[in-house]
């Protein structure tokens, strides 16, 4: 839908609450390729240390266009 190459800005915006190996993030990062730009909306959250992506969807920067990536409620994830 971007076409390739894409780039991926290295700055996310949102936020992080970690303590002690568990966790929630909400992040958002920008992306974009030759033929159009957009963002990646994330959640995560952290168990014992390690990650996993809760839920992750594409919008377009017109906002036309929204995609599913990680379904969250196909994940192990609990509800903030």
């Amino acid at each position: 839908m971007l076409g390739e190459p894409m780039r991926v800005s290295r700055i996310a915006e949102g936020r992080i609450l970690a303590n002690r190996g568990d966790g929630n993030a909400d992040l958002t990062v920008q992306i974009s390729g030759p033929l159009g730009r957009g963002k990646l909306d994330e959640w995560a959250q952290e168990e014992n240390g390690k990650w996993q992506v809760c839920g992750l969807q594409f919008e377009s920067s017109d906002g036309s266009t929204s995609i599913t990536l990680v379904d969250e409620s196909l994940t192990h994830c609990e509800p903030e």
